[in-house]
């Protein structure tokens, strides 16, 4: 199971952090899990979440997640 992505938090995490994009029906654009995980408590102490959007022509959504001990960078491509 993959670390907490509070930095110092040694719990493990069981949550996934992710982004969606719905449409205004039921189902999404695009969806892609952020490779980021939360432990319990702190998916219940709250957050603070700052999101730039920044539009490409790649087909891709490519996410990055500060405030981890390593590279958090994923792209997804969008079907």
């Amino acid at each position: 199971m993959p670390d907490c992505v509070v930095p110092g938090c040694a719990r493990a995490a069981n949550n996934t952090l992710g982004l969606r994009l719905p449409k205004p029906t039921t189902e999404a654009i695009w969806s892609p899990n952020l490779n980021a995980y939360v432990c319990d408590v702190h998916a219940r102490s709250g957050a603070r979440v700052t999101v730039m959007y920044e539009a490409t022509d790649s087909g891709r959504v490519e996410t990055r997640v500060q405030g981890v001990t390593g590279p958090t960078v994923r792209r997804t491509s969008i079907h």
